[in-house]
């Protein structure tokens, strides 16, 4: 019988080891190509479920389309104030001190008013005794206000220093901090609002003073009368500083974001959809719109969580 050399074997048995070798190799590909595919799917799937709950749209019954905790505006160029927010303090004016101080050395006998009490011109407000004639004298309010310092008390020694203060109420100032980096854009006359509980406040710099021991200046803002601001009390304000016209902006009140993407509710009939935006310049109640929307469009504002509300729950739903 024909016999195989041992050469012969040995190139048998090392091309059926590569063969099997070559056979899982090719197996295993294969089966991770699969798996590959199947992920791919899988995640393709997921995205675009997510997607479709965050595009579609949110139809509304008519007799809510138009209900009144949902208003809307048209997307439009509008003009964009840039302001300035800095902080101060309502203060009474140097020109509204009066303080009352004795012509003569002598012992306060009496005292007729209390810190805070209202006077008006020429009430009493206390008895001094002088120390060379032993004779009384009245010391009056210099004008109508309020007093807001008494420094001496019955039977005390005084001399020709101040024994009360009395300021005149109105008008009241607020003084504004004008730091170096804000002090180019800041100018007397530019107009400031002041936010408050009941309501906007609006006036203008009067004066702006500097301040040799202070790393600022002072903006001086006369406050209108029935401000019901305090003396003392700690504000924030925006200052004008100019003006310009946006080509396309939206109302901040409008602007929501869903997961990482900032845009508004736009209405379409008796639908909203949630549109994406680019945006870019703005101030306390405008966006400027980049992409994302056209001009004319209808878009909700005020109360317009309600329709993110509902948006996030269609899309939980339709997770599950």
């Amino acid at each position: 019988m024909y016999q195989r050399s041992p050469a012969l074997k040995q190139i048998i048995c090392g091309a059926i080891f590569i063969y099997i070798t070559a056979f899982g190799t090719i197996t295993t590909l294969a089966n991770v190509s699969a798996s590959e595919e199947q992920h791919a799917a899988h995640e393709h799937k997921h995205e675009h479920s997510e997607d479709t709950a965050h595009n579609r749209p949110i139809k509304l019954p008519d007799n809510q389309a138009a209900m009144p905790q949902i208003t809307t505006a048209i997307a439009g160029a509008a003009e964009l104030k840039t302001q300035i927010s800095t902080f101060g303090t309502v203060r009474f004016g140097a020109e509204q001190l009066f303080h009352v101080a004795p012509r003569f050395d002598g012992v306060i006998t009496q005292v007729q008013v209390a810190v805070g009490d209202h006077v008006n011109k020429g009430d009493l407000l206390a008895m001094l005794e002088s120390n060379d004639s032993l004779r009384s004298y009245p010391l009056r309010a210099p004008a109508e206000g309020k007093v807001i310092e008494q420094r001496a008390n019955s039977g005390d020694l005084v001399n020709s220093e101040t024994v009360f203060v009395v300021a005149t109420t109105l008008p009241q100032w607020l003084e504004l901090r004008i730091y170096p980096a804000q002090a180019q854009q800041i100018e007397e006359k530019q107009r400031v609002f002041i936010p408050t509980s009941e309501g906007m406040i609006s006036s203008r710099i009067e004066h702006i003073i500097p301040q040799p021991d202070a790393p600022y200046r002072i903006a001086r803002i006369k406050l209108p009368d029935g401000n019901r601001l305090t003396t003392g009390q700690w504000i924030e304000a925006q200052i004008d500083t100019g003006s310009l016209t946006l080509p396309l902006a939206v109302e901040k009140r409008a602007v929501h974001t869903i997961d990482g993407r900032t845009g508004v509710y736009v209405r379409e009939g008796n639908t909203y959809h949630f549109t994406p935006l680019t945006l870019d310049r703005e101030n306390t109640a405008l966006y400027e719109v980049v992409t994302g929307l056209e001009i004319g469009a209808e878009y909700a504002t005020d109360n317009s969580y309600l329709l993110k509300a509902e948006q996030e729950k269609s899309s939980a739903e339709h997770s599950h």
